[in-house]
């Protein structure tokens, strides 16, 4: 696995729910991580632990209106966070993309698949000929095990069902070439197979372009085990392990880890 270099690092990254009438509470305390080119990094905890708040702060998204990021994240060592909105929005998509859990806020139910696909494409490659944006495009409905992809093209959203959503939402996102891709419970929905399809998907975009780098959230830790290099243990928004797969296999050193895998 390649890693010269870190694609994303925080410092310090907090997050503060800060509600009228209520004290500041901590919901992410002070956290410093990197993703290094190609690595895959698991992200776990039970529910509340704070992973989806962690994977919404660290894509530099905008955040609800009463929680309150502070700290610094880098996206090949530019701070995202001092970029003014309209440049980061350049960035998500194509260099940095963020898999939502519920598919059905990320696609529009007005737009025929085909076209909200291709306007991502259009929009972050210009130069490309439609033709070798409608080849990319089945390739990867194709990749994902869709079935009549031709006909899924003419469709809108509402008309399938919420796993064929998400592969259209993740077939969405291969198609721009990130380098990053954090995913957030993007596969909670899903059954055994169609979790191992989506997985086995990415880890055939990662054959095409090594150097990819993932930030996977789940509550299935053995999933995580299964896939990733690294694993990261959230509790009550708290890093409290970060350890290689490898090494977790082997020996649990934080009780709360052995109680997930319990």
């Amino acid at each position: 696995m390649i890693r010269s270099k870190t694609v994303l690092k925080c410092e310090n990254l907090e997050v503060i729910l800060d509600a009228e009438g209520s004290m500041p509470t901590p919901i992410i305390y002070p956290t410093s991580l990197s993703i290094q080119q190609g690595e895959w990094i698991g992200v776990v905890g039970e529910t509340g632990a704070g992973k989806s708040t962690l994977a919404r702060a660290l894509s530099a998204l905008p955040m609800g209106p009463e929680l309150h990021r502070t700290g610094q994240i880098y996206l090949n060592e530019e701070n995202l966070l001092a970029l003014p909105y309209h440049k980061r929005a350049k960035v998500w998509g194509h260099t940095l993309a963020y898999l939502h859990q519920e598919s059905a806020l990320s696609l529009n139910p007005t737009i025929k698949i085909l076209s909200q696909i291709l306007e991502g494409l259009q929009l972050h490659y210009p130069q490309n000929t439609k033709k070798e944006n409608l080849e990319k495009i089945s390739f990867w409905l194709k990749a994902l095990h869709l079935p009549n992809t031709e006909q899924i093209k003419q469709q809108y959203a509402h008309e399938l069902s919420g796993g064929m959503q998400q592969k259209i939402l993740l077939a969405m996102v291969l198609t721009l070439d990130p380098s990053l891709i954090i995913a957030d419970e993007f596969t909670s929905s899903l059954d055994m197979i169609n979790q191992h399809c989506v997985m086995e998907a990415l880890l055939l975009y990662k054959k095409m372009k090594p150097h990819m780098g993932l930030f996977f959230v789940t509550h299935n830790l053995k999933l995580a085990l299964r896939y990733c290099d690294k694993i990261i243990v959230l509790y009550r928004g708290d890093v409290v392990e970060e350890i290689s797969t490898i090494r977790l296999k082997k020996s649990r050193l934080h009780p709360y880890t052995q109680a997930l895998l319990s």
